[in-house]
């Protein structure tokens, strides 16, 4: 048996074990939840069966009852082992309390997030309070500020969202302690990320910060060491796909020449801390600056449509993967192939532009919200998760409208939080349940308007937020030409109520149709919803333990020493 500095190792085997941890560069927590949950970091697994292991027979062996059964594992303590038990104790109970304060973990949260810029970009202004509770109440599991805003960090006390925040592009001084450290405490705020500038590359930057950023970056990583943080705090930069010098096909994809010694610098210090690479991708624009529909409707998620890689032969359906697939291959040619990706931007507009509309926004956004939710990965890279900020919470009418009048339009809710249209952030999808058939419910040749209304308003409510795609620009609010909107709502409606009540043939008040009534973005669905575990097989939840000691645990453990003597 092993005793340092209160630590008792058990076997040799253990002692192992928490010097492998300890020299682990502990890059992963893997898995994922509906966004929270709790997670055991691997250094407490270890750390916690050795000091409390041996404090447990240390009271076992005193007490009468025990005793007798326990000495034949472990000898009894005489009298002059007392003082080393005590020692050991004091021990597990000063680490443990240490350890509780602040987990020291790290982590890889592959799941879903959100932008959210605060109101300074809005004329309509909605609080941090009132917008973490829209958060909360939606379940999304993640957020990415452009700041540290103190009103934004404080509104998000005692919230299980995980948090990314930024430092400006032209500061790193003193920035860990005044808008990190001081907000990680039990019921504190889960910040994760420390994003060093953002796009610092982008040709509109003017070269401005390129030579600063791995010297940034570099001066954040210390401060997060020197403060003992850095295993739960992680830092990444956010960079544009803009920085590929090729990406088709996919396989081909490379860093531009003039930035790979950098690439090289800022990828070593994310491997070496088990950090990712953030990589902001956006399709929309790729169709919005070639002026192409044809890569609008490349740039949705498709089943079928779609092209191969002649080198690696993988199938791509959209723009979205074959970007990411690009950036892992430009990674590999920069001798890094094992960095993971965290999709820091990535989104659809509702508004100012031939290609956005609330339809196409829901469509892509949707789709882009359960591919990094399902912890599939891309086409050809199929094994590594995905973790995601979708661009972005709320829409900005102030924001700069210089690449386009769409700037102002990206929210999925609007600047007071009425969403723009239905989206799922739990993972909860309509899916083909219990073997339910090809069936729909519709409302067939019904011609009364009254009635279908009646319909429309009995399943959806007057100002309900449960039937969106009907709603003013949504992906069922226009019909096609064999019939009028009405009939279509409520055709929306009854199927809804027949899905729901998984195809009862009672709660169908139209007809049952075997024909997919979808067209164009408006799906009629099939099957019931229900909340799937989000992430890889055997995933562990990506949430620190950060929790004091409890007054319980406190009396345990002082009994224990009570009972040794």
């Amino acid at each position: 048996m092993y005793i340092a500095a209160g630590l008792v190792l058990r076997t040799e085997a253990d002692r192992d074990v928490v010097s492998r941890l300890r020299a682990e560069p502990q890059s992963e927590l893997v898995g994922t939840s509906s966004g929270f949950s709790v997670a055991i970091t691997r250094y407490s697994q270890a750390a916690f069966g050795g000091l409390l292991y041996p404090v447990l027979l240390t009271f076992f062996a005193g007490h009468k009852r025990w005793g007798t059964h326990q000495r034949e594992i472990y000898p009894p303590l005489g009298d002059g082992m007392k003082g080393v038990a005590l020692l050991i104790a004091l021990g597990a109970l000063v680490a443990l309390t240490q350890h509780c304060a602040v987990a020291t973990t790290s982590w890889t949260p592959p799941g879903m997030g959100v932008n959210y810029g605060g109101s300074l970009l809005s004329t309509k202004t909605m609080t941090p309070n009132a917008a973490v509770k829209l958060m909360t109440e939606k379940q999304i599991g993640m957020v990415k500020m452009f700041d540290a805003d103190s009103t934004i960090l404080k509104a998000l006390f005692g919230s299980e969202i995980e948090v990314a925040v930024a430092v400006p592009n032209d500061t790193a001084d003193d920035w860990v302690t005044n808008n990190v450290k001081r907000y990680l405490f039990p019921g504190g705020v889960k910040i994760r990320w420390i994003c060093v500038g953002n796009e610092v590359f982008g040709t509109w930057q003017m070269d401005a910060y390129k030579p600063w950023l791995y010297p940034a970056m570099l001066k954040v990583l210390i401060a997060l060491q020197a403060q003992k943080i850095d295993n739960v705090v992680k830092i990444t930069t956010p960079v544009n796909t803009g920085d590929l010098g090729g990406s088709d096909p996919p396989s081909s994809g490379f860093f531009k020449p003039e930035l790979v010694t950098l690439y090289r610098q800022i990828l070593s210090l994310l491997k070496a801390t088990g950090s990712r690479f953030m990589v902001n991708v956006y399709p929309f624009l790729v169709a919005e600056q070639n002026d192409s529909p044809a890569l609008a409707q490349q740039a949705q998620f498709r089943d079928n449509l779609g092209t191969y890689d002649p080198v690696s032969g993988v199938f791509y359906t959209n723009l979205f993967d074959k970007t990411v697939d690009a950036t892992y291959a430009a990674l590999n040619k920069t001798g890094y192939p094992d960095v993971d990706l965290l999709i820091g931007e990535c989104g659809w507009p509702t508004a100012g532009s031939t290609y956005a509309s609330i339809a196409t926004a829901r469509q892509f956004n949707s789709d882009f919200t359960k591919r990094c939710l399902s912890g599939q990965g891309t086409p050809g890279h199929s094994n590594r998760t995905l973790g995601c900020f979708l661009f972005e919470l709320l829409d900005e009418d102030l924001k700069e409208t210089g690449p386009g009048p769409f700037e102002t339009s990206w929210g999925v809710f609007n600047a007071t939080g009425y969403p723009m249209y239905d989206i799922d952030f739990t993972n909860t999808t309509f899916f083909q349940a219990d073997g339910l058939p090809k069936r729909w419910c519709v409302a067939g040749n019904i011609q009364n308007e009254a009635l279908l209304q009646s319909v429309v308003s009995s399943v959806c409510g007057f100002n309900s937020t449960e039937c969106l795609d009907i709603a003013p620009g949504g992906a069922c609010f226009s019909p096609p030409s064999n019939m009028t909107t009405t009939q279509l709502h409520a055709s929306y409606a009854l199927n809804r109520q027949y899905q729901l009540n998984k195809q009862n043939p009672q709660s169908c008040n139209g007809v049952v149709v075997t024909t997919d009534p979808s067209f164009s973005y408006c799906k009629f669905e099939i099957g019931t919803k229900v909340t799937p575990i989000m992430g890889p097989p055997n995933a562990i939840s990506p949430a620190i333990v950060s929790r004091p000691l409890t007054g319980l645990t406190v009396f345990v453990l002082i009994g224990m020493l009570l009972f040794t003597f």
